[in-house]
């Protein structure tokens, strides 16, 4: 593995990256510590010009370094087209579960679209049980309100999951809030 430091302003964030959101507080820690330590892992990139670079793996860690006014960046860089790279920045960071629910349902859907690969093959070249796939494919199919609940980690997957089996949307919204509140497990929610 070749490390070759590349100029900040010649690469560019992914497309689609996976985080919905980051963390400001934890951007500034993360700043802060590569600052004091310096970058202890280089970023992932992929050529996609002759003059620039597309980041594989390590979006925070170059948010980071763009905070604190790096010049380079040591990066691996990767000979891998679009669909190849997608491949390594799922399961990267699926391996490294600081995304949310949500951000992993989305990432694994796009995933599963782009690579043709059997959900199955999936989930053990992510080290990861069928029933963890599942429930995240299952999230996609949330409400909007669902999701955006399981994403702020106030709800989790399974009660999430049998809220949205409600099918008149006043009376689901009604349920989720109470369930939000009262901090109801699944199986009081399948209950109801």
């Amino acid at each position: 593995m070749i490390i070759t430091a590349i100029p900040i302003g010649i690469i560019d964030a992914p497309d689609e990256p996976h985080r919905l959101a980051m963390d400001t507080a934890a951007l500034e820690e993360l700043a802060a510590s590569i600052h004091l330590e310096g970058l202890k892992q280089p970023i992932t990139v992929r050529p996609t010009t002759d003059e620039r670079y597309e980041i594989i793996a390590g979006h925070r860690r170059y948010v980071a370094l763009r905070m604190i006014g790096a010049l380079e960046i040591p990066c691996i860089v990767r000979d891998a087209g679009a669909a190849d790279s997608e491949v390594e920045r799922f399961i990267e960071n699926a391996q490294r579960e600081n995304l949310s629910p949500i951000e992993e349902s989305i990432a694994l859907t796009r995933f599963l679209e782009r690579s043709g690969l059997e959900p199955k093959v999936v989930s053990k070249r992510l080290g990861k049980t069928d029933y963890w796939l599942r429930a995240r494919m299952e999230l996609m199919q949330l409400s909007d309100a669902l999701k955006a609940e399981v994403h702020a980690g106030r709800l989790a997957i399974a009660s999430a999951l049998a809220l949205n089996k409600v099918s008149d949307n006043t009376h689901r919204d009604y349920l989720t809030r109470y369930a939000v509140e009262g901090g109801a497990s699944a199986t009081v929610i399948q209950e109801w």
